[in-house]
């Protein structure tokens, strides 16, 4: 059974509704392409159905997919899992 995060709200930042398509990046897989739920200044949600992601606290990189040019790989910790989804949390040089 997957963890999951204790489902509190504390949230600080607003959240945009986009759909978009992203390329999961962790050592343990090989690059997953997932759908964006919503993304905010502080991180983004992933819809993750059908496939199991790293564990809570693992931190991972993300790539959009499907623009013009290649995306910044960007690094983002998981701090939120549910059933249907992961959140990940902007990952800042002071963070480390």
């Amino acid at each position: 059974m997957a963890k999951t995060s204790s489902g509190d709200n504390r949230r600080r930042d607003t959240r945009s509704k986009v759909s978009a398509k992203v390329r999961l990046i962790h050592p343990s897989l090989e690059g997953v392409l997932l759908n964006t739920y919503d993304i905010s200044d502080g991180g983004v949600f992933l819809y993750t159905e059908g496939f199991e992601p790293p564990e809570l606290g693992e931190i991972v990189q993300i790539q959009m997919t499907g623009l013009p040019m290649e995306a910044p790989i960007v690094t983002m910790k998981i701090v939120r899992r549910i059933s249907d989804g992961i959140g990940l949390a902007f990952v800042l040089d002071s963070d480390d």
